[in-house]
């Protein structure tokens, strides 16, 4: 085993720095090929109308509140019952978690079973909850996307590159709805699900799987047979979702008319969907590069310059990732603590 382990390692870590390189190296080339334009781009930024990046910020801030709104709600649908803005914290350094690395999302689970622990509720039912936001808003954007690409196609503006990174999100979307539906089939599936990684690495080292403990599978299925019981419980967190992508749209529309790349809501709503598909098709955490790259372009091919485009994309990325980020680590830390300090 310590020759698999040791062949793993660099493999991961050579594909890591290769990703860096391959942005690095794109970045370098946008740089040497738009360098006119770019003290434009900064000027445009330091010009930028107030009015407008207020419309970027407040769409940020309620957003993050939502996120909230958006498990609490996910919650209340498993049975549980949070109370009011109990779930900030864990829902904004979650977001930052889910930010920061390819985990589909569920790297911010580890926030809210932190704090399931520490308050004595229901593991099985706040990873239920969390499973049931993260669906709904997959299939939130799916249809966000769906009607972007529609009016892509029919303004005659869509390229292979967009077509390709499509067929990816499909298929991710698939994948990730596909095992959601095989885990709810019954008691035994998700069990099996839940034992699996054990069964795996005990069979890699020629052992019987040991005793496990799957009373957390159990309290997982009794949820999402609650949910599945009571749908409509489900709606609140679907309106949360929409909600979540619509602020999304605003913070670029606000982002591209505050330094003049746009003012259009459309340009707003296309650009914002391909960009979020290209970071989730995309190998690096938050879709470094390949947001900057796709929306700059789309952008551009919208009319604006190089330059105020370029100056949009700064300011969208720094209310859409880098503010979340520092707020989500802050207040990682703050929960760490509250569960290191609690009985």
């Amino acid at each position: 085993m310590g020759t698999t382990t040791t062949s793993t390692a660099p493999d991961r870590t050579w594909l890591h720095r290769a990703g860096w390189i391959s942005v690095s190296v794109l970045v370098v080339l946008f740089v040497i090929q738009n360098h006119s334009d770019l003290p434009d781009a900064w000027h445009s930024i330091l010009k930028a109308d107030r009015s407008w990046l207020a419309v970027t910020g407040a769409a940020m801030v309620v957003w993050l509140l939502n996120i909230s709104w958006m498990h609490a709600s996910a919650q209340r649908a498993a049975g549980l019952r949070p109370r009011r803005f109990e779930l900030l914290y864990p829902a904004v350094a979650g977001n930052a978690l889910n930010l920061v690395t390819k985990s589909g999302g569920m790297a911010g689970l580890t926030m809210f079973t932190a704090q399931a622990r520490r308050r004595g509720q229901s593991r099985g039912s706040v990873i239920a909850a969390y499973a049931l936001a993260q669906a709904v808003g997959e299939v939130a954007f799916a249809l966000t996307l769906m009607i972007a690409f529609g009016l892509i196609w029919a303004d005659g503006r869509l390229n292979h590159a967009e077509i390709a990174a499509m067929s990816v999100f499909v298929v991710f979307l698939s994948a990730r709805l596909g095992l959601l539906v095989a885990a709810v089939r019954s008691r035994d599936a998700i069990r099996s699900l839940y034992t699996w990684p054990q069964r795996a690495w005990a069979s890699l080292r020629r052992q019987t799987p040991p005793p496990t403990d799957v009373s957390a599978a159990d309290d997982l299925y009794d949820a999402i047979l609650m949910v599945r019981r009571h749908p409509r419980r489900a709606l609140a967190v679907l309106a949360h979702a929409v909600a979540l992508e619509a602020l999304g749209i605003i913070e670029l529309w606000g982002a591209a008319a505050a330094v003049g790349a746009s003012t259009s809501l459309l340009v707003a709503f296309v650009g914002y969907s391909v960009s979020v598909m290209f970071a989730i098709v995309g190998f690096l955490p938050g879709g470094i590069g390949f947001v900057e790259i796709s929306l700059g372009a789309l952008l551009v091919s919208y009319g604006a310059s190089v330059a105020t485009a370029t100056a949009a994309v700064v300011v969208y990325r720094v209310a859409e990732l880098w503010l979340p980020l520092i707020i989500g680590f802050v207040t990682a830390r703050s929960l760490r603590q509250a569960n290191r300090f609690s009985p």
